[in-house]
Formats: structure tokens, C-alpha cells, sequence
């Protein structure tokens, strides 16, 4: 919440020590990395990708949050 009142930006390392990002990577290795991790992603079939994408809906919504994410989307907007 300080982050958002605030508007203070964080660097990438403490995103990841945040629990924000899952990796952090330096500018030279950056597009090296994101193309692996995106390989990773292509190579899962798409209706187990839209199952875990529904899964991971179902739970927001049960626990509020879908709701106040998409307030905040439009917020933004």
C-alpha cells in the first residue's frame, strides 16, 4: 500500500525480495532469459494453460480479490 500512496518505484532485486517478481535479471542477460522462460510457457499445451489461468480466477474470486483488481484496473484506466 506505501508503494501505491507513495509512488516510490523498487529496483528488480527488491521486487524478487519482495515476493513481486520471481527472477531478476541483469540488462545484457535479460532477453536471453525472457526468451527461455517464454519457450518454458509455449511448450505447455494451451487447454492446461486455460485451465490453470480458470483455477487461478476461481480462487480470486472466492477470496475477494478478482474484484478489487479489476476496481483497480479501471482506476488506472
Amino acid at each position: 500500500m506505501e508503494m501505491m500512496l507513495t509512488g516510490e518505484s523498487i529496483s528488480g532485486k527488491e521486487a524478487v525480495k519482495k515476493g513481486f517478481a520471481n527472477n531478476c535479471f541483469k540488462e545484457d542477460k535479460l532477453k536471453k532469459e525472457v526468451l527461455s522462460i517464454a519457450k518454458k510457457v509455449a511448450k505447455v499445451p494451451p487447454e492446461l494453460q486455460a485451465m490453470n489461468k480458470r483455477a487461478v480466477h476461481r480462487q480470486m474470486e472466492a477470496m475477494g480479490m478478482r474484484a478489487g483488481i479489476r476496481a483497480g484496473t479501471e482506476i488506472q484506466a
